[in-house]
């Protein structure tokens, strides 16, 4: 075959009758006559040369049969389709899995691959070989199976037609198991595919590949796949893993573990910058976000300041209704630390003339005199706030409010803002320190600092064992799955996936800035994504330097309409750029199609002409006739993976192009335990 393709006039044509079978059928008749016809003539003996001639018809008939083998074969794939099954201890033998698990440095041992379906690698002759079969008719009556395979028809069209699609595009090569080096999926895959189509099927066999290798496993899911979780679940429990499970669920707050989206961050800012982000619609910030954004932060660095931990509840509950409490508790810190513990003894004369109310005169006090020469930006921020204009105020955060409202209604009250009633105090925070400006900038303002401080100042914690906290679940392993129930309450869930993103960036920025960038790797799988996408920051962040902290992102939309809808074709076009992996299940939105075909190229089709041609002269001449045949063989560059074919693919079949420099057609399977 090799020889054959290097001649410039080879033509691969697969698709047609198989006349080989013929032959060896003929074969194998002319066999059978001769052999009956040498013994009846010889009396019950067959003589030497009806032996002779027998076992040349008979060679001739395999040697016709084992040519017509590998086209019945490939011809079959045309028509038929089926859903592949894997064992699941066959995969945990190829991962190495129990190697991996109980290597707590999750260093590599032996081979480092990962299996990603039965297929092939898609090439110049699977491209020719699709525009020879798209040149046929509907029902390619050019392709006639032999006979003998005519009582298999009706089962395997059964299963065919449940699968949908057109199944020869899986017929056009010869699938062998695919494995991809674990280093591929550390520049980030994004799989897309209409519903139904084997996304989720996807999910479990990339996210148990990762339960396989020690990865720390986070997976945001809109729809609470019930099979997804049962496969996660019984791999951990496989492993002896099951206690580092954890399930976060809103509609079942009785069995679900309780996160704090807010608790990890490095500076301040980005609290503000992660609720004001979920205000953020088709990528488009205006000048109200920006104002909440103001509200939040002036808050929050109150809250801080006052020695009270941020949480999302107590965070609504002082822009709300607690403005003026919290002002009071920073103007009395800020008096503490420059006057002293005994500071209302000592202005206790001078304060009645500073107004009616304890408040009115500690403000008036504080801007009057002490601001001075004991400035403090904190309090400014949140006088700044209880003195603004009451209507402006409310006009401004009309779209803040109810968001607030649907994060602290019960149950999410309690599920992301664990804890409420334990006030975690800043109180032993050096106060020297808190004003150096040679040591500032070595301060640790995180959530991780108030715990310590708290245990310092004798307030030690008895955490609630349903409490996950990602900073610890990201270094010391384990598995977060969350349901984010899309279904019922679509708002929700996005704004609980474009928190827990954001937090998980600012792990991951902690490890980048702190850790450089070592430690245990982490998989975070994202269904829907195109719901956390406006306005997060945090996610195209994580995509974009998330390999520098050790994760690795496997995120799922419908289409890439699906994003542009929620940012612009730009934004989607980044997010596309920054995942080296992409994979494709059936799509037909147009943009997809367009997108996954330039990921394969053009490669040279060759398409062959045929030219019939007669002529006749005026005369009686019986030879004044003449006639012409010729074949021409063009060879001219197109697309590799034509853009309808995306349309087409059968149910849990996928196309992808690797960071590897891949692409590959294959299938999906099944996982069976």
């Amino acid at each position: 075959m090799t020889q054959e393709r290097s001649n410039p006039l080879f033509h691969e044509n697969l698709y047609r009758p198989v006349y080989e079978l013929n032959k060896a059928y003929a074969s194998l008749a002319a066999g059978v006559v001769t052999f009956t016809s040498s013994v009846i003539e010889s009396e019950g003996h067959i003589g030497m040369v009806g032996f002779g001639i027998t076992t040349i018809l008979t060679a001739q008939c395999g040697h016709y049969t084992l040519k017509a083998i590998p086209l019945v074969k490939r011809q079959c794939k045309i028509f038929f389709n089926k859903i592949e099954f894997e064992d699941i201890k066959a995969i945990r033998q190829e991962h190495m899995a129990k190697e991996n698990i109980l290597n707590q440095n999750n260093k590599k041992k032996g081979n480092n691959k990962i299996f990603i379906g039965n297929g092939f690698e898609w090439g110049v002759e699977h491209a020719n070989r699709s525009y020879q079969i798209q040149g046929l008719y509907s029902d390619k009556q050019e392709v006639k199976l032999p006979l003998f395979l005519k009582p298999f028809v009706k089962k395997w069209r059964k299963e065919t037609l449940k699968l949908g699609g057109k199944p020869w595009i899986d017929g056009v090569g010869d699938a062998e198991r695919q494995y991809v080096d674990a280093e591929t999926f550390f520049g980030h895959s994004m799989i897309m595919g209409n519903v139904g189509t084997g996304k989720t099927t996807m999910f479990i066999l990339l996210s148990l590949a990762m339960i396989h290798k020690g990865y720390t496993v986070i997976v945001l899911d809109p729809k609470n796949d019930s099979s997804w979780r049962k496969a996660l679940q019984l791999e951990m429990e496989h492993f002896g893993k099951g206690e580092h499970f954890h399930y976060f669920h809103p509609s079942k707050p009785s069995t679900s573990c309780t996160i704090d989206p807010i608790k990890n961050w490095n500076r301040p800012t980005e609290i503000a910058e992660r609720i004001a982000s979920i205000m953020v619609e088709s990528g488009k910030e205006d000048s109200f976000i920006r104002f909440n954004w103001n509200v939040i932060n002036s808050t929050v660095n109150a809250m801080l300041y006052a020695g009270i931990q941020p949480q999302i509840k107590s965070i609504a509950r002082y822009v709300t209704t607690g403005k003026t409490a919290l002002t009071q508790k920073c103007l009395e810190r800020h008096y503490a630390k420059c006057l002293g513990e005994d500071w209302e003894t000592q202005l206790s004369a001078k304060m009645s003339s500073f107004g009616k109310t304890r408040l009115e005169q500690m403000l008036n006090y504080y801007q009057q005199v002490i601001s001075q020469q004991h400035q403090s930006p904190e309090v400014d921020g949140i006088i700044q706030l209880l003195t603004h204009n009451a209507e402006h105020m409310q006009k401004m955060t009309a779209n803040l409010l109810p968001i607030f409202s649907v994060l602290t209604s019960t149950p999410m009250d309690e599920l992301i803002s664990p804890e409420e009633a334990i006030a975690e105090s800043l109180d032993a925070r050096d106060e020297d320190t808190r004003y150096d400006t040679a040591e500032s900038e070595s301060i640790d303002y995180t959530s991780n600092h108030i715990e310590g401080v708290s245990k310092k100042s004798g307030k030690i914690r008895e955490k609630d064992s349903r409490y996950v906290d990602t900073s610890d679940i990201v270094e010391n392993g384990g598995l977060l799955y969350m349901a984010l129930d899309s279904l019922s309450d679509t708002k929700t869930a996005g704004y609980l996936s474009k928190l827990v993103l954001a937090d998980i960036a600012a792990v991951a920025g902690s490890r980048y800035n702190f850790s450089e960038g070592r430690g245990r790797r982490v998989a975070v799988f994202v269904d829907e994504v195109h719901a956390a996408i406006a306005g997060n920051d945090a996610l195209l962040n994580l995509l974009a330097q998330g390999r520098a902290a050790f994760m690795q992102m496997f995120i799922a939309t419908q289409t890439k309409a699906d994003i542009e809808a929620k940012t612009d074709p730009a934004t989607a076009n980044r997010v596309l750029g920054l995942c080296n992996n992409f994979f494709s299940m059936r799509a037909n939105d147009t943009s997809t199609q367009e997108y996954a075909s330039s990921q394969f190229g053009e490669v040279p089709i060759t398409s062959q002409q045929i030219t019939l041609g007669q002529s006749s002269g005026n005369t009686n001449d019986m030879t004044d006739f003449g006639s012409s045949y010729a074949e021409r063989l063009t060879q001219q560059n197109d697309k590799a993976f034509n853009e309808s074919l995306l349309g087409s693919l059968p149910i849990l079949q996928y196309v992808a192009r690797l960071a590897d420099g891949r692409t590959i057609k294959a299938k999906v399977p099944v996982i069976q335990r």
